[in-house]
């Protein structure tokens, strides 16, 4: 359909052309594309649930925790925790375990970050990922 829009539109100049095609290859670059194989935390789609675990330093308990992406931005990304029954010092967390499940994929995909701080709204933010690998195919 996006070809057969580019045939119907007479006069477009080549910037404008330029300027479709990027936007249309941007609409695809997140994880709501079935088609996409996420390879960076770049990619992950607002609003995806995520299954974060992570140690606190000096414990051995493992402590997980439901949360949603809330915002991708360039450097970091910011979730909010979904979890309510237990109060949890996630601003202790060293370093986290991120698994995800794009909404209309079979790939279960994981990634290890960092957690920069807890921003405003009590989201948290973290720190990107260019190493996102598939850990489980439904």
């Amino acid at each position: 359909t996006f070809e057969l829009i580019l045939n119907d539109l007479e006069k477009i100049d080549e910037e404008r052309l330029d300027a479709l095609v990027t936007l249309r290859e941007k609409l695809n670059f997140n994880s709501d594309n079935p088609k996409l194989i996420v390879t960076t935390s770049r990619q992950l789609a607002v609003g995806t649930e995520l299954k974060i675990s992570g140690k606190i330093s000096g414990q051995t308990k493992q402590l997980e925790f439901q949360a949603v992406a809330q915002l991708n931005t360039p450097n970091y990304l910011f979730v909010k925790v979904m979890d309510e029954g237990e109060v949890v010092k996630i601003d202790k967390l060293s370093s986290l375990t991120v698994k995800f499940r794009p909404l209309r994929q079979k790939m279960v995909y994981q990634f290890h970050a960092t957690l920069q701080n807890t921003g405003a709204n009590s989201l948290l933010r973290i720190e990107h990922s260019n190493k996102v690998k598939i850990v489980e195919e439904l």
